[in-house]
């Protein structure tokens, strides 16, 4: 399996940085690794180039995949202090917040992943795309948490 970023100046935000980072965080729950899938990653980045090129504010898209958009860095850090904003118990983000990014980067049927992102700093936008795709209504990301329905692990 090779994972490489598009361009290979970008060592820090590479694939492998990606797949570390989700597999630690989805680890933290009891949820299986995700894999890095070349579909997904080049798919994310005509997404970014989009977005680049047209300056286009961000809209999720509907689609096939999952999909987790940061601006700034390091975004899957960003993704994951949305986890305080998430109560197990009820299966929804605490009032007038958000923590779908966090529910989907743990989601325990997403098996794939791939990312891509440009630019630096607070000027950094990054997409990952995952599939299948989580966030299911009515569907929890994951089976009872490792240590206990606290949303303090």
């Amino acid at each position: 399996m090779m994972i490489a970023p598009i361009n290979s100046k970008r060592e820090v935000y590479n694939g492998y940085y990606y797949i570390r980072e989700h597999n630690k965080i989805r680890g933290k729950v009891g949820v299986s690794p995700v894999t890095w899938n070349i579909t997904l990653q080049k798919y994310a980045a005509e997404r970014v180039i989009s977005l680049n090129t047209h300056s286009l504010k961000y809209v999720p898209l509907a689609g096939p995949y999952g999909e987790n958009f940061a601006k700034g860095e390091p975004p899957v850090m960003q993704w994951e202090n949305e986890q305080a904003n998430y109560d197990y118990i009820t299966n929804k983000c605490k009032k007038n917040t958000v923590c779908n990014n966090y529910t989907q980067l743990v989601w325990n049927k997403s098996t794939d992943i791939g990312c891509e992102r440009s630019g630096l700093g607070n000027d950094m936008i990054a997409i990952c795309y995952y599939y299948p795709s989580g966030n299911k209504p009515g569907e929890r990301p994951y089976a009872t948490p490792k240590y206990g329905l606290s949303n303090n692990f």
